[in-house]
């Protein structure tokens, strides 16, 4: 059985539900999909997930890829950027002390779109590492754990993410975006 961590109580997201995408489709969330969306983007992961639902991970897990299939993303931070595009998440409003290198800002951006560490490095064309890091420098700049919870924050500070548009899932089916 795997070692619990201790979870602090954090103060999770504001999730509005339901929300209609920028096209006008409707992206319809379930009770449980709505906990474990906020949840994603309060930094928590599968196993404090399914502590604080009383679930399993594994239920967790195949929660978010119904979430992934509902939103049209393909990783767990592009369900956040996609939740928070829409309005189902409202971040709050933030400013950088500091601003991030271009470098590091392209990386959170290529990852809020849904690439890997790998072909964030491939596009970037750098190593795998270098990409770790300047996301981690992301992360400890936020005071976050994981990604998803560092692009929930950093959609708060106005025109950062601005660049990244994910696309609906039922335009692309039917071929308009």
């Amino acid at each position: 059985m795997p070692v619990l961590r201790p979870t602090k109580l954090r103060r999770l997201p504001i999730v509005q539900e339901p929300r209609v995408r920028l096209c006008r489709h409707y992206i319809d969330l379930t009770e449980r999909e709505t906990k474990v969306l906020a949840m994603l983007a309060g930094d928590l992961d599968a196993i404090e997930i399914a502590d604080r639902i009383g679930g399993r991970p594994d239920t967790v897990r195949a929660t978010v890829f119904t979430l992934r299939e509902k939103t049209g993303a393909r990783t767990w931070t592009q369900i956040v950027d996609t939740a928070c595009r829409t309005g189902l998440l409202i971040p709050p409003t933030a400013t950088l002390i500091r601003p991030f290198p271009e470098e590091v800002l392209e990386a959170v951006q290529l990852l809020a779109q849904g690439f890997s560490h790998q072909q964030i490095a491939n596009y970037q064309g750098i190593r795998s590492r270098t990409a770790c890091t300047r996301l981690s420098t992301v992360r400890s700049r936020t005071r976050v754990r994981h990604n998803p919870a560092a692009v929930y924050l950093l959609h708060g500070v106005p025109n950062l993410l601005d660049s990244t548009r994910p696309p609906c899932p039922t335009c692309t089916r039917e071929g308009a975006s």
